[in-house]
């Protein structure tokens, strides 16, 4: 417990929200620092916090190892990682559709498939673009979603 009083109360969530729900880095740090849409800062932070901070890895290490033990003694609990081992067996092994598509559905929101993210943009930030450079961006954008780009 002596690691845990060293940490302030949202790396202690986030340690909780990693090792204990499953969550990725960038969910468990925007839950625990309260934010409300996703960024290149927010997910450059949240792996700078869980890669680079020693009180947090040892924390998480820590809490993952309690969560194990835990599951093994009940046999009930399982972890982030049985879940989706579980769901993928269904997946490939079910022999009725229904089965494997609720299996999909679920695995997709333990994945958190279904929190899409939009970055907004600020029309000022815009203006300080060329249009050359504007509709390069718009041809790189439209290349990551799939579309085939003149």
């Amino acid at each position: 417990m002596q690691i845990m009083s060293k940490l302030t109360s949202k790396q202690e969530q986030f340690c909780r929200n990693v090792a204990i729900n499953g969550m990725n880095q960038t969910d468990a740090f925007m839950s625990a620092y309260g934010y409300k849409t996703v960024s290149r800062s927010i997910t450059a932070n949240a792996s700078k916090l869980a890669t680079q901070n020693t009180k947090v890895m040892t924390r998480i290490a820590e809490l993952k190892q309690r969560s194990l033990e835990k599951a093994e003694q009940s046999g009930l609990i399982m972890n982030a990682h049985d879940r989706r081992v579980t769901l993928s067996s269904i997946i490939l092994n079910a022999d009725r559709d229904r089965d494997k598509i609720s299996a999909i559905v679920e695995l997709s929101k333990l994945e958190n498939d279904y929190n899409f993210q939009v970055e907004t943009v600020n029309l000022v930030e815009l203006k300080t673009f060329s249009t050359s450079e504007l509709r390069l961006m718009i041809q790189q954008a439209r290349a990551i979603d799939g579309e085939v780009v003149p």
